[in-house]
């Protein structure tokens, strides 16, 4: 089994405590603030997500699937959703999501839409798939990615982005499959 918190942050730069201390953006919501002098632009914020999700299909190919169902799906948005619902077409993303039965298995564009939605505090939800598969997304731009298929592996991780070992801390229930 392999277990990974997959993250624009960078873990050489946590104390020893874990904690991170660098001034970084960590919302949609963050977009036009300025963060150690540089603005973040609706393209950099798109380059960041795009790597979230090219990691979700890192997870997919190295499992062999291509669908995911929802575990668990909170349509309440976080603290700064309602100006993140303005920025870079969410609402249409969430009017999209809306099209889509979300009952069952998500294919390949639902697990998109679905987890851009979510990386932009627009819901809240966990993905889980056949071997014990899952993606969690955590507040502060975290995510969780798991499996317990054999042999399964992600290799290195997209641009910009970093895997550390760790179990999500949102994997409360046991799987099947």
């Amino acid at each position: 089994m392999f277990a990974v918190r997959a993250t624009k942050y960078d873990p050489t730069k946590r104390d020893a405590r874990g904690i991170f201390h660098i001034n970084e953006w960590t919302s949609i919501s963050d977009i036009g603030k300025t963060f150690d002098g540089k603005e973040l632009t609706p393209e950099d914020y798109l380059q960041m997500e795009d790597a979230y999700i090219a990691a979700i299909f890192q997870l997919l190919e190295a499992t062999g699937l291509s669908c995911l169902a929802i575990e668990l799906l909170e349509n309440k948005m976080g603290p700064d959703a309602r100006r993140s619902l303005q920025q870079l077409d969410t609402w249409q993303l969430r009017k999209k999501l809306g099209a889509i039965a979300i009952e069952g298995e998500l294919d390949l564009e639902g697990i998109e839409l679905i987890s851009r939605l979510s990386l932009r505090e627009a819901l809240w939800c966990k993905l889980k798939g056949d071997h014990a598969t899952y993606v969690h997304f955590g507040w502060d731009y975290y995510m969780y990615l798991g499996t317990e298929r054999e042999g399964a592996c992600l290799g290195s991780p997209p641009s910009g982005m970093h895997f550390e070992t760790l179990k999500s801390p949102y994997a409360q229930t046991f799987y099947e499959g």
